[in-house]
């Protein structure tokens, strides 16, 4: 099941909010982790939105390649 970006943001807001009750010397082992999972949040957003422009690049490739093909087909029935 896909999560949108903002339910993401709500459940790490709500993370947060726990860690942030935790002694100081706990807190800061965990800091690493939420930012590395900040990170790898970020990058996989990134690589969404490039898989999906890759997606939409081919798409009209393939309807140009139709096409080009049905025209070609068409001039040889001429």
């Amino acid at each position: 099941m896909a999560q949108t970006p903002e339910h993401f943001d709500t459940q790490l807001a709500a993370l947060l909010d726990k860690l942030s009750r935790l002694p100081p010397e706990q807190q800061a082992k965990l800091q690493p982790l939420v930012d590395a999972t900040r990170a790898r949040q970020r990058a996989l957003e990134t690589d969404v939105a490039a898989a999906h422009d890759a997606l939409a690049d081919w798409r009209i490739s393939m309807k140009y390649a139709i096409f080009a093909k049905e025209a070609a087909d068409r001039e040889r029935k001429n």
